[in-house]
């Protein structure tokens, strides 16, 4: 019988990443940042015709990026999918706006900022 045997032959296991997820909300939008992977996960959770959107920068990023959820309240998050750079603090938050985010005084509701440590 083969097999068996030829399972040692030079090989390595290589530990798998793991993503690691943290989340902040506010009424009305809930955003998680995964790490491995370079995901925010936006959630609109109030039906009230308003966007929820996700507002980040990370260390020595030079200003603000958005990410918004514009298909309303329910079914699946929005998965805002980035090329960060890696090992680097990144700073989010959830925001519920009127219109784009992006625009001045477009923003209703905001939670605190949260941060993670980029490391994929």
């Amino acid at each position: 019988m083969v097999g068996a045997a030829s399972v040692g032959i030079g090989l390595t296991t290589v530990p798998q990443a793991v993503a690691s997820e943290t989340c902040t909300s506010t009424t009305g939008a809930r955003v998680c940042f995964e790490t491995y992977g370079d995901h925010f996960f936006v959630y609109d959770t109030s039906e009230d015709g308003h966007r929820a959107a996700v507002k980040y920068y990370w260390d020595g990023s030079g200003g603000n990026y958005y990410c918004e959820k514009t298909d309303g309240a329910g079914g699946t998050p929005k998965d805002c999918n980035r090329d960060l750079p890696e090992n680097v603090r990144v700073y989010f938050r959830a925001d519920v706006c009127e219109g784009p985010c992006n625009r001045e005084g477009a923003v209703v509701r905001t939670s605190a900022w949260d941060d993670a440590l980029n490391v994929n």
